[in-house]
């Protein structure tokens, strides 16, 4: 293929490069169709619609990591919390003869059956809510056709792993519980246990992080609905029409028919898609989007010309031999805006070899905030066909003016498919892959809160039993509520502030990397580290209170007989 390309093409690359300076470099390559799911090269841009890149799926795949290791942090903490209440269970077991070996076993074995438990629940519930899942993604995934024996030893292999994770740590440390200690009451389960302390500070950094992104994302998704993209897009529809020669006096025959209705506000032209080219100019090669336009454009959609004049009937050379372009054209070409009026440029394509121009527009966003403004040329050049009418109508009566356009389109291209847009939701389309991660990360940043929260709750209720005691001895010496609860939240407001200042740099940066996709995006600063520390602190300090509450109102007296 290679070689009957470069047979083909050798005469005619040599002479661009001959006339126009430009060196053309052209490799032929394969690809199986099925890598065009999540390929880089050649994505699913090139064949498929609703496709996806492999970005998504790792970071879904890092979100489903992340809540599994928080519940096994969960699991850890709990079980070794549970083991006060064990202990004696574990030292009568060891006076009757039984090893430290077995003692693993049947924790593990506990920690098994847990998991298992757990993971038929979760195929229970991934059936239930995976129609939400595809709505929320955008696919039509389905349990069925994913069954496979690959995927089913991933799932056997998951729950051995999760249950020897989860299980490991606390069948350690309950079995090697000392007969005496625990039978006399005198085990201590936390003191200085810097591990589950370390597990603590992880499980609400990864909790941090997930927050900082969700409302990283908030924040870029208010400020791309509210951008100001240079031009009026209220109550604009776009009317796709069939991209042919024929095509062009469609713009002048829908003004006759539309221009004397009150409703009709204004009527434009423009071509379909995007047409990438270059133009030379003062020796320079400028790579530009071109545009063609009728002289009804700029008006329809409030372009503001900053210098020169808009395209003008009164000016039959328009059509072939004059351009507007817009401010980064005129910054790319080296000139000033004044000075670019009458400026000459070269085309590097097609029949027209050169152009003058006659107007600068102010710079508008003609793709979404992920892109750069380029340089763009706007013509009215007739061997660039039109592909689209752009009506800006009377909001007033817009179920009365889509039936008037459905009519008239009718009316004039009778064997051509009628379809419509609204400006507003083309600009929103662009930004539906965000704004479907915007949902799927705040409702993970929920869970990650409430699961570390439930792991948090039951490592209150181990501090506060292992401290009945002193909580009751404070109290008959006088300690006010108050005191006592921060007696109590202290160590856990620190481990969640180190937390917080571990997870403030890897969200910085995990956001900032999801940022630079956008050409237009919000400044990373304090305001969203902050409210993601006051959010997270606010909900572990109510996880605290109330168990910390219940404690220091607790009757000292009945706390002490306990004893």
């Amino acid at each position: 293929m290679q070689s009957l390309f470069d047979k083909n093409t050798k005469e005619q690359i040599a002479k661009i490069k001959q006339e126009k300076g430009l060196a053309i470099n052209i490799k032929l390559a394969l690809q199986p169709l099925t890598a065009i799911h999540l390929s880089e090269k050649a994505g699913p841009d090139n064949g498929m619609t609703d496709g996806s890149t492999s970005t998504y799926s790792y970071i879904l795949s890092t979100i489903a990591v992340f809540i599994l290791v928080i519940a096994c942090i969960n699991f850890i903490n709990l079980a070794v919390a549970q083991s006060l209440r064990r202990s004696k269970e574990i030292g009568i077991r060891k006076v009757m003869g039984s090893t430290r070996k077995q003692l693993i076993r049947q924790f593990l074995l506990e920690s098994f059956l847990v998991s298992l438990i757990a993971f038929a629940i979760a195929v229970f519930l991934a059936s239930v809510l995976l129609p939400l899942f595809n709505e929320l993604a955008g696919k039509k995934l389905s349990l069925s056709y994913l069954s496979d024996g690959y995927l089913y030893a991933g799932f056997f292999l998951l729950l051995i792993v999760t249950s020897l994770i989860a299980g490991f740590y606390p069948s350690l440390v309950l079995s090697g519980y000392q007969p005496v200690k625990v039978l006399y009451g005198r085990q201590k389960i936390m003191g200085k246990n810097y591990f589950t302390k370390g597990l603590i500070v992880l499980q609400f950094g990864l909790a941090i992080v997930l927050i900082i992104g969700a409302i990283s994302v908030n924040f870029q998704m208010d400020f791309l609905s509210k951008a100001d993209l240079g031009y009026d897009t209220k109550n604009l529809v776009r009317i796709e029409i069939p991209v042919r020669k024929s095509s062009d006096k469609l713009p002048a025959l829908f003004k006759n028919e539309l221009s004397g209705h009150p409703g009709i506000l204004a009527i434009a032209a423009k071509n379909g898609g995007r047409n990438a080219s270059a133009v030379k100019v003062d020796g320079k090669n400028i790579f530009i989007e071109k545009n063609r336009i009728d002289d009804s454009f700029l008006s329809t959609f409030k372009i503001p010309l900053i210098a020169g004049r808009n395209f003008s009937a009164a000016y039959p050379t328009d059509v072939m031999k004059a351009v507007i372009v817009n401010e980064s054209f005129v910054r790319e070409a080296g000139w000033t805006v004044p000075n670019a009026i009458g400026k000459t440029i070269n085309y590097l394509s097609g029949e027209n070899k050169s152009a003058t121009i006659i107007g600068v527009i102010k710079n508008y966003h003609y793709t979404s905030l992920k892109e750069k403004i380029n340089p763009e040329l706007l013509t009215m050049d007739s061997n660039f066909n039109y592909g689209q009418i752009w009506v800006k109508f009377d909001p007033a009566k817009t179920s009365e003016m889509l039936s008037l356009l459905a009519g008239t389109f009718k009316k004039l291209v009778p064997y051509f498919p009628y379809s419509y847009d609204f400006m507003d939701d083309i600009i929103a389309k662009n930004y539906n892959a965000e704004e479907k991660w915007k949902q799927i990360i705040g409702i993970s940043s929920a869970l990650f809160i409430f699961i570390s929260c439930i792991g948090l709750l039951g490592l209150v209720n181990l501090s506060i039993e292992q401290r009945t005691r002193e909580i009751g001895i404070r109290k008959v010496l006088g300690a006010a509520v108050s005191r006592i609860l921060l007696l109590i939240s202290r160590d856990f407001i620190m481990l969640i502030s180190v937390a917080f200042i571990i997870a403030v740099p890897l969200g910085y940066y995990l956001t900032n990397r999801w940022l630079e996709s956008f050409a237009y995006r919000i400044n990373t600063g304090w305001r969203i580290f902050a409210i993601a520390g006051v959010a997270t602190a606010l909900t572990a300090l109510v996880t605290i209170s109330i168990q910390a509450i219940k404690a220091a109102r607790a009757n000292p007296v009945k706390s002490l007989r306990t004893e």
